[in-house]
């Protein structure tokens, strides 16, 4: 327990803490660039043009409504690349350069949730580590309480049978350990 308080008071610590700090922020950024993406595509124009085709109108409301979300999420790549097709029918350059943008975005977010999700792990283990010895701690703690109460029950004991044997001997008894 003491090396655990010692390691959150380490440089390394605390290096792992700002890293940590420094990677939440560089996802908030991450999602306010995405934000940036998803304002500069004119979904009403887009809905004005697909308004009569229903598939491509529900991929439009999925991505504006959550964009940054879907972007994230790597189980609506077939939106992803629907989605980009609509855009590439608008106008290409705008998808390619979307695009590239959107893939570098989503790489520096896969690289910060993996450093975070190790970051996690750790900081989940250093909370078990801390629970176990607070456990370790508090049967210590009982197994003290009921030697003494053990001790304290043979000492009664000793009394009790010290009482009938004196007891014994005044009634002429002899008594054999």
């Amino acid at each position: 327990m003491k090396a655990l308080a010692k390691k959150k008071d380490s440089e390394e610590y605390k290096k792992e803490q700002l890293l940590k700090h420094e990677a939440e922020e560089k996802r908030n950024s991450i999602e306010q660039d995405l934000m940036k993406i998803r304002s500069q595509i004119d979904f009403k124009a887009l809905e004005k043009i697909y308004h009569s085709n229903e598939k491509k109108m529900s991929i439009l409301k999925i991505y504006q409504k959550n964009f940054t979300q879907v972007i994230k999420e790597p189980e609506h790549n077939e939106t992803y690349v629907a989605f980009l097709n609509i855009i590439a029918e608008q106008d290409n350059n705008k998808k390619q350069v979307i695009e590239t943008k959107i893939e570098d975005l989503k790489k520096e977010f896969e690289n910060i949730n993996a450093f975070l999700s190790k970051q996690d792990s750790l900081e989940f283990f250093h909370d078990k580590i801390n629970r176990v010895a607070n456990e370790l701690r508090q049967i210590s703690s009982e197994k003290d309480k009921n030697l003494k109460r053990i001790e304290t029950i043979k000492k009664a004991i000793d009394s009790v049978n010290e009482d009938i044997s004196s007891n014994l001997e005044k009634l002429g008894l002899r008594v054999e350990s």
